[in-house]
Formats: structure tokens, C-alpha cells, sequence
């Protein structure tokens, strides 16, 4: 399995979303503050899933023309495509797609896609970029508090499955969200999906072209985790770049029948 199966034209396109959704976070994050710094929270659900309207529609709009413009600039022939999605989008449209996005529902954004006669991936490829710089401006403020968060299979913050853990020099692993860059510890010998503690049920897969990377598989539940040695990644590179550049991590793990995909 080659590990370089993600182009260096995608990953610097990916590495310019990221810089641009840090800095729109930034600019945002006062206002998700005055909106939700003092909100009780349940420890058992994850923390965007309670929060009503976590994106304010105008800001959103701002993030997504902002990206856009970052996505034509690397594909111009998508131009045309872009601006028959976001142009004329409406307040209430913006606001379907938030809360698609926020759910993942996939064909909501096939549908779109269809009826704007654009390429099937963009939709919730642009609404999902422009969701994350107030994904990750969540999970900052809610940082100090995220360890108490108990919430199994899932992301703490945004709710999306587990999918990478760096391993640390002392075993120990840390689960890093790709999506809202959440960072949580493993706290139990047992799959982060579904919860099975038994020995028996898990075993690993290795990479042999990449002997610092491997991955954890659950028997029980078909579900898989990547684990990277910390020390072998630079401690600044981010979870969505870290996960994209371990992609062919997944490749292999589907390939071998594990993975939600495959039940």
C-alpha cells in the first residue's frame, strides 16, 4: 500500500483551507463565546449536538465565500459550479446546510447537487469546509472541560467516530478529531466504537511500508482506529492533515472488510 496516495497539490490545497478555517476561527470566537460560554452542558452527549444554531448564519456565509475562493483558486474550471451554489444562497438555504452538515447527511448534498447540475462531491465538500472553523472555535472553548465528556463512539465536541489516535512514548493514546480538532485521551482498554473490552476482540494491522503507523481493528463492531506514533509527525501538524496523510491507512483497513462501510 503506498502511503503517498494523496497528491501534494491536494494536501497544499488542504493545508490552505486549514490555515484559512484557524484564522476565521479566530475572528469568530468571540462571538461563539458571548453565544455559548456560560451554557450548561449534559457530559454525556457531544457538546455541538446541544448547542441550538451553533453556526450564525451571516458568519457562515462568510466563511464559505472565503473558501470558495481559496477552492477556485487551486480548480478555476470549478468556478461556475461554485457560483451556481453560493451566489444566490438564501439565509434559510445557508441554514440547511448547516444543519446537513453538522448530521452528515450525504444525500441532502447529492440531491443538491443534482438539482444545481454541479459535481456531486462540492456541495458538502464546501459546506462542510465552511462548518469547521466554528466546529473548531467550539471545541477550543469547551477544551478545559472536554476530559469530562463521556460520550462513547464519538467525538466529544462534534460527534464525529473516532478515526485517529497518536500514540504517545509512555503507550498511552490520544484521539484526535480531524473534523473540530478536539484532542481527548483513551481512557479504557477497549474499541472507542462500540465499547468491547475483551482482549480477544482486537487485533492490529501493520503497514509494512510504514512501521510507525498501524492500525487497531474491533472484531465486534467491524470498526478500526488509526494509530500514529506521536513522535514520528511533527507536533503542529494538524489532525485534518495528519488523518489525510494517513489515508491509505484506511484504504487498507476497507480493503480488508472493516470499517462502517463494510458492515
Amino acid at each position: 500500500m503506498d502511503p503517498h496516495v494523496v497528491s501534494d497539490d491536494y494536501i497544499q490545497l488542504q493545508r490552505a483551507i486549514f490555515n484559512e478555517q484557524q484564522s476565521l476561527k479566530e475572528q469568530f470566537l468571540p462571538h461563539i463565546k458571548e453565544l455559548f460560554g456560560d451554557r450548561p452542558l449534559n457530559r454525556e452527549v457531544p457538546v455541538l449536538m446541544q448547542l441550538p444554531h451553533p453556526v450564525p448564519i451571516d458568519l457562515y456565509k462568510v466563511a464559505l465565500e472565503v473558501l470558495s475562493d481559496i477552492v477556485i483558486n487551486n480548480e478555476p474550471h470549478i468556478k461556475r459550479d461554485v457560483y451556481k451554489l453560493i451566489s444566490e444562497l438564501t439565509d434559510h438555504q445557508a441554514y440547511q446546510w448547516v444543519k446537513a452538515a453538522i448530521k452528515y447527511e450525504v444525500d441532502y448534498f447529492h440531491g443538491l447537487a443534482e438539482q444545481k447540475n454541479v459535481s456531486e462531491w462540492l456541495p458538502h465538500f464546501l459546506a462542510e469546509q465552511a462548518f469547521r472553523p466554528f466546529a473548531q472555535g467550539v471545541a477550543q472553548l469547551y477544551a478545559p472541560v472536554i476530559h469530562e465528556f463521556n460520550v462513547m463512539g464519538t467525538c466529544p465536541c462534534c460527534g464525529e467516530p473516532p478515526r485517529l489516535g497518536k500514540v504517545t512514548r509512555d503507550q498511552k493514546i490520544g484521539l484526535a478529531c480531524p473534523r473540530c480538532e478536539t484532542q481527548w485521551y483513551k481512557l479504557r482498554l477497549a474499541c472507542v466504537h462500540c465499547g468491547d473490552d475483551k482482549q480477544e476482540n482486537t487485533f492490529h494491522l501493520t503497514i509494512k511500508e510504514d512501521d510507525s503507523v498501524h492500525i487497531e481493528i474491533c472484531s465486534s463492531c467491524n470498526n478500526y482506529l488509526k494509530l500514529i506514533e506521536k513522535s514520528r509527525y511533527p507536533e503542529t501538524l494538524s489532525a485534518s492533515l495528519l488523518d489525510l496523510q494517513t489515508i491509505h491507512l484506511d484504504f487498507a483497513a476497507q480493503e480488508e472488510g472493516f470499517g462502517d462501510d463494510n458492515h
